[in-house]
């Protein structure tokens, strides 16, 4: 029993769909989002805020994020990309950086905040 623990390799892959794969990580990611949205629109609520305001900033900020996380990688593995550019659109194959993420929505925050909108 005590080696069943050393030696388990679990799978990272959730649910196969044909060709697509859904990865544990991704669930906990797209999970973590949505939670963060609903406490989000509740607090809306509280404050009242308009709700519309919260799902539009919402949704630039998770668009800025993957194409700041997916530019952020490519700035890490610059010579890979360079040789072969049109890896950069396959983001199904992988390679984004968490870094990238925070910095692009930060940006879009920052901006959204500032704007007269």
């Amino acid at each position: 029993m005590v080696f069943f623990l050393h030696s388990y390799n679990p799978s990272s892959i959730l649910i196969t769909l044909g060709l697509v794969n859904i990865y544990w990580y991704g669930l906990f990611i797209v999970s973590g989002i949505l939670a963060a949205i609903l406490v989000i629109l509740k607090l809306a609520g509280y404050y009242k805020i308009d709700k519309n305001i919260i799902i539009d900033t919402t949704f630039y900020i998770i668009i800025s994020g993957i194409i700041g996380a997916r530019l952020f990688h490519v700035l890490l593995e610059l010579p890979y990309y360079w040789q072969s550019p049109v890896e950069i659109l396959k983001l199904w194959q992988g390679g984004l950086a968490i870094h990238g993420a925070i910095i692009g929505g930060l940006a879009v925050t920052w901006y959204l905040a500032k704007s007269d909108k």
